[in-house]
């Protein structure tokens, strides 16, 4: 079938696109001044009053044109109607997507106006359906699944099998781009879990009886691979999880999921194209997340031996080892805990990638990302030599108090976030802090609140216990997002200022940790109830007993 003759088709009902086009025009002709001619395939208008530009590709050759059409038409169409760039939405229809769909994204990424993406499918009897298209995130970005998996083995021959068979199964899926990282237990491992058991069962049933059925039967675990890979569009995830037809229902519902972001629908899928079977050799295995890689290394030792690159990751000369374990950890903001990036104001696409995964880690904390937007706004016409940026947004309280009191290390785990500016004239430390006053309520009354059950509770933190409702948890409990600057001149005179109603005045030294830790000495119930609740279910070596 022709062009136009899909096109004819396509006009006698704009519904299968979107409810609300109504047809105005084909091949609609616009002249410009600049010397082009503009004939629109199709156009339509909105119910809101915008006019809806609608470009018609049928093959790969011709979707290669699609973007500059584009460009030529918002211009022509801006001349002739008189009407502003927000006034104006943009449509790509195109029955292939393979070489369409990374222009696509980067187009989208970076223009201030609705771009939408139609998938046209042309049934046997010539009907039309099409399916919208979700830009590739990936095209933009390195982005490394949260959806990570940890295999143990107790050999180094299970050992090189784990790794042949971690290679099948990424590449007969068409997943090329993947992570292997090789850990080697620490000196003994096997005896540090039993006893970490064995100290549980005494402390909650008065004798280990009930541990030696593990004792008898826990291998020797030598080494682990832990794996993940490179996000795939959602465009590839769906063709590659098609040949799954049991899938078939989660995938729609996944990807009809409009509140869902394009990369949570990504991560959604790429959680059931892990799970798909056969599955690689183990002596055991257990789902992996950016929390459970720190404990593994953090808490109870295991020793990096290699990380094993594919795929474009291995022909990157420049991304490091380091690279890959702080963006495992969500050091690009992913996760939503942790974010990390130096920042170059001179360059564009550095902050433009800077606010959007800020915003990706800072979701479901506003007051954070609305400070954090506005110093960056602050910073952006000044004269800056260097600049960097570190976030830790855990998003659990409850966990983040018991962690701050219970290890010795505790100052790690407390929410914060830190904005290094060094200017021709001074220093800057713009810093995150959790301050306020600690209520005298019973823990029980927390989980109350939200109706949280104590072992769900519990087994959240299994995949780091990120919570939604942290933000208003915080309040409950009498804590608040705050920031404060300090700036260091020249003469290293140090002054303070407080961050309220969007801007800085001057106050006294103030210790932003020492006075956390002060409220939180002073609560006698609700922190002395935390510490008593974690220390019942802690099993020790970073294991929990839910």
């Amino acid at each position: 079938m022709k062009e136009s003759e899909i096109r004819d088709l396509l006009v006698q009902d704009l519904s299968i696109l979107n409810n609300n086009y109504q047809f105005l025009e084909k091949e609609k002709y616009l002249p410009s001044e600049i010397g082009t001619r503009s004939f629109i395939d199709i156009l339509a208008h909105d119910r809101n009053g915008k006019y809806i530009v609608i470009e018609l590709k049928k093959s790969n050759a011709t979707a290669r044109e699609a973007i500059h059409e584009l460009f030529k038409y918002l211009e022509a169409v801006k001349e002739n109607l008189a009407i502003k760039t927000d006034e104006i939405e943009l449509v790509i229809v195109s029955t292939e997507w393979d070489e369409l769909l990374v222009p696509f994204s980067s187009f989208v990424s970076n223009v201030d106006l609705k771009v939408e993406g139609f998938k046209l499918c042309i049934s046997d009897e010539n009907n039309l359906s099409a399916r919208k298209i979700e830009k590739a995130a990936t095209n933009e970005d390195r982005i490394l699944s949260a959806h990570q998996m940890a295999r143990y083995y107790i050999s180094e021959q299970s050992l090189q099998k784990g790794i042949k068979e971690h290679c099948d199964f990424f590449l007969n899926r068409n997943v090329e781009s993947f992570v292997l990282i090789i850990l080697k237990a620490p000196k003994g491992y096997r005896e540090m879990t039993l006893n970490s058991i064995k100290e549980f069962a005494i402390n909650n049933f008065g004798n280990y009886d009930i541990t030696a059925t593990y004792e008898k039967s826990m291998p020797d675990y030598k080494y682990m691979i832990y794996s993940t890979n490179q996000l795939l569009s959602l465009e590839k995830y769906y063709d590659i999880l098609s040949q799954y037809s049991e899938l078939e229902e989660s995938i729609d519902e996944i990807l009809n999921d409009d509140e869902a972001s394009s990369l949570d629908k990504m991560e959604q899928l790429n959680g059931l194209l892990i799970e798909t079977e056969p599955f690689p050799h183990a002596d055991s295995v257990e789902i992996g997340k950016p929390a459970k890689y720190d404990l593994f290394k953090e808490v109870q030792g295991w020793e990096l031996i290699e990380i094993k690159k594919y795929g474009s990751l291995s022909k990157n000369i420049i991304l490091s080892d380091n690279q890959i374990e702080e963006e495992i950890l969500g050091a690009d903001g992913t996760t939503g805990e942790r974010f990390k990036s130096k920042i170059d104001f001179s360059n564009k696409a550095n902050i433009h990638r800077l606010r959007r995964q800020i915003g990706n880690c800072l979701s479901d904390n506003i007051v954070w990302k609305n400070h954090i937007f506005n110093i960056l706004d602050i910073l952006q016409n000044k004269n800056i030599k260097d600049a960097k940026c570190s976030i830790y947004n855990p998003m659990n309280i409850i966990y983040s108090i018991y962690l701050a009191l219970s290890r010795p290390d505790g100052i790690l785990y407390i929410p914060s976030y830190q904005i290094e500016v060094e200017l021709e004239y001074e220093k800057r430390m713009y810093i995150g802090y959790l301050d306020g006053k600690i209520k005298d309520i019973p823990l029980k009354q927390v989980f109350a609140k939200w109706d949280y059950d104590m072992d769900e509770f519990m087994y959240s933190l299994s995949w780091g216990g990120y919570d939604k409702n942290n933000l208003e948890i915080c309040d409950f409990v009498g804590l608040s997002y705050n920031t404060m600057l300090i700036t260091v001149s020249k003469g290293q005179e140090m002054t303070f200022y407080k961050y309220k109603d969007y801007k800085f005045s001057k106050m006294n030294y103030f210790n932003h940790f020492e006075s956390l830790y002060q409220k939180l000495d002073e609560s006698k119930l609700l922190v002395p109830e935390i510490l008593t609740f974690f220390e019942e279910h802690s099993m020790g070596n970073g294991m929990i007993q839910f």
